[in-house]
């Protein structure tokens, strides 16, 4: 599990609104292999930070029963704390509020060299990805996946699976000089990721198995392809022309937008 503590504040300047915040991106947050007593010193360091300013608590990955209750406990009824989630399932779920993924641009465009990229854990999205990169190869389409394994898993594709971290710069070149996303949600999450929110910000087409890409703003037949079992379509829609995305739906997801939304 991911979050952010998010401490901000708008100012008005003349005509301007301006949005000052510190946002901490909590260390071992995502690591729940440690133990409780831990996680708990780790959340009461940050709530010191920010005790003074009404701080905001958002989730931008999926999350359990266990962890939302014990964040509850140890840091939202020592201070006040609202919370917020990427996911507007998980909004409904634990009765959180909702702030969409957003996008904060570190290298330029480059070159497009290669026609599909995905990057990602495993996390049961192995069998399908599998399958596009297959159906990919058989149409001379040239992808670069990249999947980190889970532990003590063992996988058949070994040209797919990458043993160790990548660097995330290194996922934005890779972004940026593909021709296509490939963006699998894990079972159960309806929120945007942060690859289509690249995808979105490169001008790339986004192909997905997410069918509630199609109530996103962007959505567009030409620019999200929406997986089907037989993967029917998706040759045509990758050597179709390339897309670009208005800016004002990027500058809807920017995190200057994104940051006046808390409140």
């Amino acid at each position: 599990m991911n979050f952010m503590i998010i401490n901000c504040h708008t100012a008005n300047r003349g005509d301007e609104a301006a949005v000052h915040a510190l946002v901490y991106d909590v260390p071992g947050s995502n690591d729940y292999s440690r133990d409780e007593g831990t996680n708990s010193l780790l959340l009461l360091f940050y709530t010191l930070i920010i005790y003074f300013h009404q701080p905001f608590l958002w989730f931008w990955n999926t999350i359990s029963d266990k962890k939302i209750e014990h964040l509850r406990v140890k840091l939202c009824s020592f201070i006040k704390c609202k919370m917020y989630s990427f996911d507007e399932g998980d909004c409904k779920k634990y009765k959180l509020s909702y702030n969409t993924q957003f996008f904060q641009n570190s290298i330029d465009a480059v070159k497009t060299n290669r026609d599909a990229y995905f990057v990602g854990t495993d996390k049961g999205r192995y069998e399908l990805i599998k399958k596009v990169y297959n159906h990919l190869i058989e149409h001379d389409i040239k992808p670069l996946f990249q999947i980190i394994p889970d532990n003590e898993k063992e996988y058949e594709l070994a040209e797919i699976i990458h043993k160790g971290f990548v660097e995330y710069d290194t996922v934005l070149q890779n972004v940026s000089s593909s021709k296509v996303i490939l963006d699998i949600t894990k079972r159960g999450q309806t929120g945007m990721t942060m690859r289509a929110m690249e995808a979105l910000f490169y001008d790339k087409k986004i192909i997905t198995n997410n069918p509630l890409y199609t109530n996103l703003p962007f959505y567009r037949k030409d620019a999200v392809f929406i997986l089907n079992d037989n993967l029917d379509g998706l040759v045509e829609f990758i050597n179709a022309a390339d897309i670009t995305y208005d800016d004002s739906i990027k500058d809807y997801y920017s995190i200057e937008n994104w940051l006046r939304r808390f409140q």
